[in-house]
C-alpha cells in the first residue's frame, strides 16, 4: 500500500513537472505580432516571435471572418498545376530539443470554404540554425519533416497529432507548405487549367486556417509504463 502511494505520488508529481516543463513554443497560439523576412533581426528570434517567410506579407494573415479576441492565422496558398508556393512561419524554440527523446506535434486546422483548391498535407519541420533560402534542400532537413495529412479536413476544425525523434540540437521550428507538389485530385473538380489561370493572376486558391501549435515533449506514456 505505501509503495501504491508513494507511486501515486511520483506519478502525480511527475505529470505536474512535465506540465510546467514541455511548452517548447512561447506562442503557440498566435498572440505575439508576426514579423516578414526583410523585419527580421536577431532579438526578434530570442523573443520567440513567429517569423514569416514568404516574400508576400499577406500570403500569411488575421482572418476577417475570426473575432479579433481569436489569434487565429490564415494562410494564403498559391496554386498552379505543378506545385505549391512555399509559404511558412517559424519561431525560436524556448530549448534546444535533446537526441533520441521524442516530442508530439499537435495544431488545429481548418479549411476555409470558399478556398478553391486543396493541399495534400502542412508541413512542420525542425532546424538545428536560422535556415537560409536553399536549406530545405539538404539531407539533414528532409529528415526533419512531418508531414500532416489534411485529406480528411474540412470548413469544421480538425486536431492533427504527430510525433517526432528528435536528432538533437533543433532550435527552430517551422509550419506552412515547403516543397509540395499539386494535388492530382483537385484535377477532377475544378481542372488543370483552373488552377493555372488563377495562380498567373497572383490569385491565392487555397486558403487555410491554423490555430494552437502546440510542441511538447511526449513522456506521459513512458512514465504510465515505468509505474506499472
Amino acid at each position: 500500500m505505501l509503495r501504491f502511494n508513494f507511486c501515486l505520488f511520483y506519478f502525480l508529481f511527475s505529470l505536474t513537472f512535465l506540465a510546467q516543463n514541455n511548452s517548447y513554443l512561447k506562442d503557440g497560439s498566435f498572440d505575439e505580432i508576426m514579423f516578414h523576412q526583410s523585419e527580421v533581426n536577431h532579438q526578434h528570434w530570442e523573443n520567440g516571435f513567429w517569423v514569416h517567410y514568404n516574400l508576400k506579407k499577406d500570403a500569411i494573415q488575421r482572418p476577417s471572418s475570426y473575432s479579433k479576441q481569436e489569434n487565429v492565422l490564415q494562410f494564403n496558398f498559391r496554386v498552379n498545376s505543378n506545385r505549391v508556393d512555399n509559404n511558412f512561419i517559424a519561431t525560436k524554440l524556448t530549448q534546444p530539443l535533446e537526441t533520441g527523446k521524442q516530442y508530439k506535434v499537435s495544431f488545429l486546422v481548418s479549411k476555409d470554404k470558399f478556398s478553391g483548391y486543396s493541399l495534400k498535407h502542412l508541413t512542420a519541420f525542425f532546424t538545428t540554425s536560422i535556415p537560409h533560402q536553399n536549406y530545405h534542400k539538404t539531407h539533414q532537413m528532409k529528415n526533419a519533416i512531418l508531414e500532416f495529412s489534411l485529406d480528411e479536413v474540412n470548413s469544421e476544425w480538425s486536431s492533427l497529432t504527430m510525433n517526432y525523434t528528435a536528432y538533437g540540437g533543433e532550435q527552430y521550428f517551422h509550419i506552412g507548405s515547403l516543397g509540395q507538389t499539386f494535388n492530382i485530385k483537385e484535377s477532377l473538380k475544378y481542372g488543370l487549367m483552373g488552377a493555372d489561370a488563377t495562380y498567373n493572376q497572383n490569385i491565392y486558391n487555397s486558403v487555410y486556417y491554423i490555430d494552437d501549435v502546440v510542441l511538447e515533449l511526449n513522456e506521459k506514456l513512458k512514465l504510465i509504463q515505468l509505474l506499472n
